[in-house]
């Protein structure tokens, strides 16, 4: 019984619920695009998150068992259930088979549309674990079109049609994100078999600072959209730019000053600037937008 509990207990460490919080990006049409007090929309959106959560703990249970033997050596790595031994691989693969299962048949009868999505997300990350994932600069291509796939779910589900801007900076912004850690896991582990050695930290700061200017661009760029003008009879969206700036400029700061690792969802978790940062850029979003 003892035993079962402790298995249960790394199982879920296993799924990393902490990771869920980048799905919160599939309510951003909801809210960009004026709808959030739409009650059907909104309930729908939380569905959507759930299956896209399970999805990602699906894929994480299949990354971590490839990458058994890599992540036993990696520094950080090693603290997880499986590379750790806490967790028993044959409880792994049937939580996984089980996992997937559940996603795949639920989403097929919830909307044929996001089954279609996540099957889509399933494959790519499959794709990515087994093929991608030691090729230079696409491996952090590949898993940026998984941030939006997100936000297209988002935008299906909820019927709303988002900004190609905002789109574009969304999909830069998680190549921002995707270049920091390479670096991080770069400069974290020192063995040259590592695939991250087809890096190098000085590239990386090239590509970093320019994605950085990109994401601001793009983000300056919606704000100022037609579109997005007329919608709420101003330029008021312009004051929510210097967010940005800051969430860049203050993430760039915690990867080179800052022993948070390379997560980026717990450097969020654990940087209430961060997380202030943003609360702040949806209290005004919300304000433009709504009143």
């Amino acid at each position: 019984m003892v035993k079962n509990l402790y298995n249960i207990k790394h199982f879920f460490s296993a799924l990393r619920f902490y990771q869920w919080i980048k799905n919160f990006l599939i309510f951003l049409p909801l809210v960009l695009g004026g709808e959030m007090l739409n009650v059907l929309s909104f309930k729908k959106s939380v569905v959507v998150f759930f299956v896209f959560s399970l999805a990602a703990s699906f894929i994480y249970l299949l990354n971590d068992m490839v990458d058994l033997e890599k992540d036993k050596r990696h520094p950080i790595k090693k603290t997880r259930p499986l590379a750790s031994d806490k967790l028993p691989i044959s409880i792994v693969k049937r939580g996984a088979f089980i996992l997937g299962s559940i996603v795949l048949i639920f989403s097929f009868i919830f909307d044929v549309r996001i089954f279609f999505i996540i099957s889509i997300y399933i494959l790519l990350n499959l794709i990515y674990i087994f093929f991608l994932k030691n090729l230079f600069l696409i491996d952090v291509i590949c898993l940026s079109f998984s941030y939006f796939l997100r936000i297209l779910s988002g935008s299906i589900i909820a019927n709303i049609t988002l900004s190609k801007w905002i789109v574009l900076c969304v999909f830069l912004l998680a190549m921002f994100v995707g270049f920091n850690k390479r670096k991080k896991d770069l400069l974290l582990t020192n063995e040259t078999n590592n695939p991250y050695f087809k890096y190098d930290v000085s590239f990386l700061n090239k590509i970093i600072y320019t994605i950085s200017i990109l994401v601001i661009a793009s983000y300056f760029l919606y704000t100022i959209e037609p579109k997005v003008v007329n919608r709420i009879e101003g330029y008021n969206m312009l004051y929510t730019v210097p967010f940005v700036f800051y969430g860049i400029f203050r993430y760039l700061y915690i990867v080179d000053k800052k022993n948070l690792g390379s997560d980026p969802a717990l450097i969020f978790i654990k940087d209430w600037k961060m997380q202030l940062n943003l609360l702040l850029w949806l209290i005004f979003c919300i304000l433009f937008i709504y009143f």
